[in-house]
């Protein structure tokens, strides 16, 4: 959203060089208007090292894989400019193209970012190929200053490098995140303020002063603080504004195709400011809009080349692996797996775990692993749905990993595909249907999209055992399973799948919720499934008591803002409160009762939510009173009492 507001506002700043909008909005647009190309700058030194960090052996493709984004569509903007020039007679010659070359101009209009991005993409290749992190940093940035001295002696206009040290610092800020973001996370309001303060107080001072060296100091200054105040202001708006997310998605063909918009419309409309203004900004998305299109098909099929020629020479890449359980699943297993059959420039695995079928399991899954490839079929004993998936696990070879239950379908697979092969997330959710027999949908279930990018709405969502609570619908990062050892508890029946996506969770910085519906989840009969699901057993509370250890655990991982922490505490009280009424009512006497009771509630995860619940005042006073009772043992006894009265009434 940064982008696509900062993008916007580099379009008016551009206008602002032909007509005038009166002289606050002229001053604005000249002074803020071109700081605007920091955020580009800083989002890709983040991007590149948030890569470098994640991503085992990035530095060995990287000429090949990421550069071509980059220079593709530059030369195919140059190549549009040229045609178009021809075609209407306005080509000056190439001698004049390199007389302007000279003094800092480009053959595409403002594509001078795009050049200098592809400069710093060769810096951070020449810091970071051969260095480790710690030390890359110290040369990208020395690099960096080079580059900026280089540029000024050679008599290149400002905007050159004025605002490029907004790269470095976005290297620094993703390489030390956890630092930095906590920084963040404290008192934002008031460090926004500071730091607006800052930045006005280098912009006053940058008009002041006149030696060059201090003066390119300042601005680099203000570069790195004006940074931090749209990251501070992306942080308090925390709203989705889908127009800018829009223009975000279109900014880099903005910059290279605005000068194009702005000199036809110029050419008919420069009678009328307002006119002329509107007719640029449509005819600058339009253009942008078909341009981006046209560069992401042939960036695909670079991909689809590039992944091609990887093979050939021996290696490999699996972008996705799809773990499917499978345990007596003939009704659906066949529907399941065709569903997930696709030709796709993305390479992906079936994993298909026949967890000791006494069924047709293993015919059908056998059938169609031999008749394609890229399924494998792994039988073992019955050991439960939990051992299967760690099996899958223990063979995947994806970039991502997802799970599919056999009687459920994924949706979208070669939508998700091409979406995850440019994806640096370390999470992506989808929302999901839930269906009957009959194929009709029973509810569908939707995250709300301003979650993306926002950890506090995640975590309310996530802590209230809501949409995370099972692990299909959702992809992770292979490498942050394995290197952290995450897999599901074999010994618990009943909430495996929340304690495994808690764990992942502590692992995840940067994650996205997908606008579309990816899984369709299979309501099977309510009678028996629902029956088995409500038999009260010894086993099935301590199930539900590992659950909420594990929330309690998780939650001391984050500094959690105060609005969540009073949701997780709610939530929490909640489900303890449902597991001692399920073990009241399996319990016969009142002795008995009340031994599991105090058992249940000296639990030391459990007091500790139950003695914080209580002194919580935005916790409702029932609730507080509660937890008074249950902490007590002669309120306890009574309230046992009154329980298993109530019980026998029933009966």
């Amino acid at each position: 959203m940064m982008r696509g507001g900062a993008a916007f506002i580099i379009m008016l700043h551009h206008l602002s060089g032909y007509v005038s909008y009166g002289k606050p909005l002229d001053f604005i647009l000249n002074n803020i208007g071109a700081l605007m190309a920091t955020v580009f700058f800083f989002y890709s030194g983040y991007g590149l090292m948030y890569n470098l960090k994640h991503k085992e052996g990035y530095m060995n493709s990287f000429v090949k894989r990421r550069l071509p984004n980059v220079i593709f569509p530059y030369l195919l903007a140059n190549i549009f400019y040229i045609l178009y020039q021809l075609l209407t007679g306005s080509f000056p010659g190439i001698a004049y193209y390199v007389s302007e070359m000279r003094k800092g101009y480009t053959l595409v209009p403002y594509s001078w970012y795009v050049i200098v991005i592809i400069l710093l993409y060769c810096i951070f290749y020449i810091s970071f190929k051969w260095l480790k992190p710690e030390k890359g940093i110290i040369l990208c940035i020395l690099l960096n200053i080079i580059y900026m001295l280089f540029i000024y002696k050679i008599g290149f206009g400002e905007w050159w490098y004025n605002t490029c040290f907004a790269f470095s610092f976005g290297i620094v800020f993703s390489m030390y995140y956890d630092k930095a973001n906590a920084f963040l996370q404290k008192k934002p309001v008031q460090k926004f303020g500071g730091f607006l303060l800052l930045f006005l107080m280098l912009l006053v001072v940058g008009k002041l002063i006149n030696q060059v060296y201090v003066l390119m100091l300042i601005k680099s200054l203000r570069a790195v603080v004006f940074c931090l105040c749209m990251l501070y202001f992306s942080m308090l708006l925390q709203k989705r504004i889908l127009p800018l997310e829009f223009l975000g998605n279109l900014s880099f063909e903005i910059y290279l195709y605005q000068g194009f918009a702005i000199g036809i419309c110029w050419e008919y409309f420069n009678t009328n400011i307002l006119f002329f203004t509107c007719m640029t900004l449509i005819a600058t998305l339009i253009t942008s809009y078909v341009m981006h299109k046209v560069n992401n098909k042939i960036h695909i099929r670079y991909k689809l080349l590039y992944s091609i020629k990887y093979i050939f020479n021996g290696g490999s890449y699996m972008l996705l692996s799809i773990i499917i359980p499978a345990y007596n699943a003939e009704r659906y297993l066949e529907k399941c797996i065709s569903g997930l059959i696709h030709t796709t420039p993305f390479t992906y695995e079936d994993i298909i775990i026949n967890d000791g079928s006494t069924d047709n399991t293993s015919k059908i899954a056998s059938s169609y692993a031999s008749q394609y490839s890229y399924i494998k079929y792994i039988e073992q004993e019955n050991s439960g749905v939990s051992s299967a998936r760690n099996t899958g696990l223990k063979v995947a070879a994806g970039k991502y990993i997802t799970f599919v239950d056999a009687d459920d379908e994924l949706l979208e697979l070669p939508a998700i595909l091409e979406m995850l092969a440019d994806s640096n997330y370390d999470l992506v959710i989808g929302d999901f249907h839930e269906i009957n027999p009959d194929g009709k949908i029973v509810r569908s279930r939707q995250l709300s999209k301003s979650i993306s990018d926002n950890r506090e709405l995640l975590d309310q969502e996530l802590l209230g055992n809501y949409l995370l609570n099972t692990c299909w619908g959702k992809f992770y990062l292979n490498h942050i399973i394995k290197e952290h050892q995450i897999t599901f508890p074999p010994q618990v029946k009943m909430g495996e799948d929340l304690i495994f996506v808690l764990h992942y969770m502590q692992y995840v910085n940067h994650f996205h919720c997908l606008p579309v519906y990816i899984y369709n989840y299979l309501q099977l009969d309510s009678g028996a499934v629902r029956r088995l699901r409500n038999q009260i057993t010894p086993e099935l509370i301590s199930n539900k008591v590992s659950c909420i250890i594990a929330k309690q655990e998780y939650m001391k991982c984050f500094s959690l803002s105060p609005n969540v922490i009073n949701s997780y505490y709610e939530y929490q009280l909640a489900d303890i409160v449902s597991t001692i009424n399920m073990m009241l009512k399996s319990e016969s006497s009142i002795s008995t009762a009340y031994r599991s009771l105090r058992s249940l509630v000296t639990a030391p995860a459990l007091q500790e939510i139950l003695i914080t619940s209580g002194q919580n005042s935005s916790i409702s006073s029932k609730r507080r009173l509660i937890t008074k009772i249950y902490l007590s043992p002669f309120l306890s006894i009574l309230y046992v009492i009154c329980k298993m009265i109530k019980k026998r009434k029933d009966a």
